[in-house]
């Protein structure tokens, strides 16, 4: 959490903001999503605001 937090603000909306999902398109991730530490950077987990599928973004 504390990397995440080290990122602006403005920053972390246009990571979520970002994310695609394979099964319909959609670039959002649903409220709800975990952050853990993977290799050094912060993975973003979750699920698409459309269709529920499973998502995930690794933030360099």
């Amino acid at each position: 959490m504390r990397e995440w937090r080290k990122i602006p603000e403005h920053i972390r909306k246009l990571l979520l903001a970002s994310a695609f999902c394979h099964n319909c398109g959609t670039t959002e991730f649903a409220p709800g999503y975990t952050l853990r530490m993977c290799h050094g950077r912060v993975l973003v987990e979750g699920c698409c605001t459309e269709c529920g599928a499973e998502v995930a973004r690794l933030c360099d």
